[in-house]
């Protein structure tokens, strides 16, 4: 299976019907050890769900790609952002400082 069915699945909106089909996705982008989706999965950081957050971060920490560090140290120091979405990405720049 490569990739490109869920870059496609990710490229629509995020709406209320495809929510879970786009979490996901996400999360088995993490699966693959595809480099090319790293900045797609930074991108989603910044999306208003946190659920997309979650699976962004949580898929970022199985890829252990140290382009990743900087985004999510940004997000843990984010005033605004929700204590557990903080502490996944905590856990996922642990994974990822220790596998580099």
């Amino acid at each position: 299976m490569t990739v490109e069915p869920l870059l496609q699945i990710l490229q629509k909106p995020v709406v209320k019907d495809n929510l879970g089909v786009q979490v996901l996705a996400i999360k088995v982008l993490g699966l693959f050890a595809d480099k090319r989706v790293i900045n797609l999965l930074i991108q989603f950081l910044q999306n208003s769900h946190f659920l997309i957050r979650t699976a962004a971060i949580r898929a970022l920490g199985e890829l252990n790609d140290v382009r990743a560090l900087q985004p999510l140290r940004q997000l843990t120091q984010d005033e605004a952002e929700d204590d557990y979405v903080k502490k996944i990405a905590v856990m996922a720049l642990q994974k990822i400082e220790q596998s580099n």
